[in-house]
Order: structure tokens, then sequence, then C-alpha cells
């Protein structure tokens, strides 16, 4: 419910506060993504030598994540970003040997989007929620990515962390790799 009050009122990004060690494997070109907490936050981060539309532009193309994450099977949009209730998009997943479909509502601003469960359809997961921002940093855009999510399944911690890392280290390294060209 907080995030829904969150979305009407504006997308906000979450205030994520960057080690000097991560920014330091920033400058240097790497993408780096925090081990899930106990909560379940991932945050990760990349700087990419684009414009700031050509990083939204490639946060926001699904065709390329579903290339770039090997989970995903299948993003396709069911409501545009003129919906009152934001941009929606049905995620189909492939885990462990399980199909995950899930429904998510973006509420997209030039800085950045924030996204949310969509509760008016069945879910495969229990909720998430995260976004991704856009930060001038000197000729760069650093983008940062953060989330939370509860699959509403026993998953082992190891299992987690390494699936949530690979994925959006994957995710932000294709995002790094694409934006230039948009």
């Amino acid at each position: 419910m907080m995030m829904w009050m969150a979305l009407a009122l504006g997308a906000v990004p979450l205030d994520v506060k960057l080690t000097e060690a991560e920014k330091a494997e920033l400058t240097a070109g790497d993408v780096v993504v925090r081990y899930p907490t106990d909560t379940g936050l991932v945050v990760g981060a990349v700087d990419i030598p684009a414009t700031r539309e050509q990083v939204m532009a490639s946060v926001m193309d699904f065709d390329a994540r579903v290339k770039s994450v090997g989970a995903i099977d299948s993003i396709v949009t069911y409501a545009p970003a003129t919906d009152p209730k934001g941009l929606g998009a049905k995620f189909t997943l492939s885990v462990l040997g399980s199909e995950i479909i899930y429904y998510i509502r973006y509420d997209i601003e030039a800085e950045g989007v924030n996204f949310v469960l969509d509760d008016e359809h069945e879910n495969g997961i229990t909720a998430t929620n995260g976004g991704y921002w856009t930060y001038p940093t000197g000729d760069k855009i650093r983008l940062v990515y953060w989330s939370t999510t509860d699959t509403g399944r026993a998953v082992p911690g190891f299992i987690r962390n390494t699936l949530s890392v690979r994925s959006f280290r994957n995710q932000l390294s294709a995002m790094q790799t694409q934006a230039p060209k948009k």
C-alpha cells in the first residue's frame, strides 16, 4: 500500500548511499551489485557513457531485458505509460524449473522510474517494488537500481543471492552496453 501511495504522489528515488569502494569500482567501469539484505533489498549501479534519455530508453527496453536476463522468458506490455496507474508489464520467468508470472506497474519520470507489483492481477510472487534512477556524474550517467522482492517461497539464501546478483549484474551490464546506442 505504501508503494502505491508513493506512485500516486509521483515517483521518487530511494536514497542509496554508495561506499567509496563502490564509487571507485564504478569509476573503473565496473558494475556494482550488493548481495540482498535480510529484508531482500538489492542495490546495483553502473556508470554509462550516454545521455539520461538513452539510459532511460535502455531501462524501458523490455526486449533487451529478456535477452540479458536468462530467467526472463518474456515481458509483455498490457497497459500504456499514459494509463493513470502507470505502464503495465507482464513478466514470465523460468526459475529452477518453475514458471513464475507476475505483473508490474511502472511510474516513469524523466530521471527514473519506480515499479511495484500490480495486485489487480494474480501474481506468482508475493511482493516486489523498486526503481531505476539516473544521476549525472561527469560525462556519464550513473544508473542506480534497487528492488525488494518476496517470492512467497522458501528459497535457500545462497541460491537467492546468487540468482539475484547474477541477473542484476547481467541486466546492468547490458544496459551499460546498449544505452549509448539508443
